[in-house]
């Protein structure tokens, strides 16, 4: 009996459906097996699934869809373990290897059988040989490659010193010329490889054959600064486009690191002209290392095509070059204060404000470019070059308040940008530095009167004290912090009063009223911890009042001295209770039991 034409009907699309999801999930499977996901792929048909019963099979797969395909699914790395067994073999290998044609050639030498002429070939021949076979090799074990063009390198390198320093074959200018040569084939072989370890071997080869070579002994600094220059100029371009971090901080440490004893041999030996160009330099590199983020940041905004604008606080994790942007200012300073200025800190320090002024600038410019970390380490490197000024072109006071304000507007701008906290460390350091000096200068005042500049100089550094314990007030450990301003104020007013006539009288009397002030603050305010405070401040003030002025005031002053500050604590503690709630009505019956003792627990 023929099939009823209804359900054949409403059979058709169900069939079209199965075989799209059928097709999907064979497609699917092949995809899997060729990025090694699948668990298991289909090596033949036997492996596929029973077919379908006539019953249940709706539709054939559709054509061009077939089963897996029969490649064995690809192999699985071995799980690596420390240490990489492979690793240490070629190293090592490669190591005695190099030393065994050294012990070769050196024995050839001293037997006579190789010449000077045939050592050097030799060596050349071999150092490209390693490099061509390491490029060939790369295709189809790069680890090995690389292996073999770091060798390859290494002895061309080697070979270029060696022509001048010890088969003295070549000129010194021969020599470097050919490690310049070197440097730039490891560099085209770094970026051809995409291996940030050949940048540093072209780096550190350039570097090291010159100074193995003594070159200064022979040429001017005009030379050294230009050719330092140049070659970091070139790698941290190559790092910038290769988005090479750590070549990239590297070359400034080393290179920066090489600029300050060039900068004391220009100081000492160089013309003008050399004294010129070392400066000129060091500015350009100063402008290319401050810049580097915002290069970074340009390039990975430009490969993602956007163009509204570049982020103006980050939180990636890549801060640790931006964060190294707080050292340039200081750097920047540091190179042409070695040529130019000799004994005289004074000018040094005043040039170092010029310095921190226009970096101070060119961070408020171009913040809206820069990451937030690398605007944070700008801020930091113009406070640390400040500071450096201040301590070289001033003194005693100034310094005090320079440093007091600086640490003052470094926690502001840190608390205003989420508690930073190279900001929070920087201000806390110069506060660390800032408060001994200041309780120092304050305690000898108090044996020997200081002027009234330097009084006002103390007083602000307490006052920047009592507004960075505003800043921080949120801060559960803030109280410790308002306990060492109370008893800063103390110390400022004993510093300050004790020498006036009278001064023990007038010392007292203040202490009593900043005492009182707290105290009623804390009733004000239902603040037990700050109560607390201005009791012991009262404690205190009555301590002075029976160990120091019994014997330093005069009779008639002490008696009123006593008088004014009882007066004054018997008149607080009357108003107390009212002002802490403690105070009831005495006619009220149910209040009628209420002691004195509230006014004790009200700061309880």
């Amino acid at each position: 009996m023929d099939d009823d034409p209804v359900e054949n009907q409403e059979a058709g699309p169900h069939r079209e459906l199965a075989s799209r999801v059928e097709g999907l999930e064979n497609r699917l499977s092949r995809i899997e097996a060729a990025l090694g996901l699948a668990e298991e792929v289909l090596s033949s048909e036997s492996d596929m699934p029973p077919p379908p019963t006539a019953a249940d099979r709706i539709v054939a797969p559709s054509a061009g869809v077939g089963p897996a395909p029969h490649s064995p699914p690809p192999p699985r790395p071995a799980p690596r373990t420390w240490p990489d067994a492979e690793v240490l073999l070629k190293w090592a290998g490669v190591v005695l290897v190099f030393f065994a044609g050294v012990f070769a050639v050196s024995t050839g030498v001293d037997r006579g059988w190789i010449g000077p002429e045939l050592q050097l070939a030799g060596a050349l021949t071999g150092g490209i040989g390693l490099i061509v076979y390491g490029l060939r090799l790369d295709r189809v074990r790069p680890p090995w490659g690389h292996a073999l063009v770091h060798t390859g390198l290494g002895v061309l390198f080697t070979t270029s010193g060696a022509a001048h320093g010890w088969l003295e074959l070549a000129p010194l200018w021969t020599a470097v010329a050919g490690a310049s040569v070197v440097a730039v084939v490891g560099l085209v072989l770094a970026r051809h490889l995409d291996r940030e370890a050949l940048g540093f071997n072209a780096l550190a080869g350039f570097l090291l054959v010159p100074l193995l070579l003594e070159v200064w002994d022979t040429w001017t600094a005009t030379l050294l600064a230009v050719g330092l220059g140049a070659v970091a100029a070139a790698v941290t371009g190559l790092a910038i486009e290769r988005r090479w971090v750590g070549l990239r901080v590297a070359t400034a440490f080393v290179v920066g690191a090489l600029f300050l004893p060039l900068a004391g041999w220009t100081n000492s030996d160089g013309t003008q002209t050399d004294e010129l160009a070392v400066t000129l330099v060091a500015a350009g590199l100063a402008a290319l290392w401050w810049a580097l983020p915002i290069a970074a940041l340009w390039q990975r905004v430009s490969a993602l095509g956007i163009s509204a604008g570049l982020p103006t606080a980050s939180r990636e994790p890549e801060a640790l070059e931006a964060r190294l942007t707080l050292g340039v200012p200081a750097w920047a300073w540091s190179v042409p204060a070695i040529v130019w200025f000799d004994a005289s800190e004074r000018d040094a320090g005043f040039f170092a404000w010029a310095v921190a002024i226009g970096f101070l600038g060119l961070a408020l410019i171009a913040q809206p470019w820069c990451r937030r970390s690398h605007w944070l380490g700008q801020l930091v490197g113009v406070s640390i070059l400040a500071t450096i000024g201040l301590a070289m072109a001033t003194s005693g006071d100034v310094v005090l308040a320079g440093l007091t304000v600086q640490a003052l507007g470094l926690l502001v701008v840190a608390r205003a940008l989420d508690d930073d906290l190279l900001l929070m460390v920087n201000a806390g350091i110069l506060g660390l530095v800032a408060a001994p000096m200041t309780v120092g200068l304050m305690a000898e005042a108090v044996a020997n009167d200081a002027p009234f500049l330097s009084d006002l100089t103390y007083l602000a550094a307490v006052a920047a004290l009592a507004a960075s314990v505003y800043v921080l007030r949120d801060l559960r450990e803030i109280r410790w912090m308002a306990a060492l301003v109370l008893a800063a104020m103390m110390l400022w007013l004993l510093a300050t009063l004790v020498h006036l006539p009278q001064g023990h009288v007038a010392v007292s009397i203040t202490w009593a009223a900043l005492g009182i002030g707290v105290l009623l603050a804390g009733a004000v305010l239902q603040r037990t911890d700050v109560g607390s405070a201005g009791l012991v401040v009262l404690a205190v003030t009555m301590a002075k009042l029976f160990m120091v002025d019994l014997s330093e005031v005069d009779t008639f002053w002490r008696a009123g001295l006593f008088l004014v500050v009882g007066a004054g604590i018997l008149r607080l503690g009357y108003a107390l209770p009212a002002l802490t709630g403690s105070d009831q009505d005495e006619a009220d019956p149910e209040d009628a039991g209420v002691d004195t003792i509230d006014t004790v627990r009200a700061f309880d």
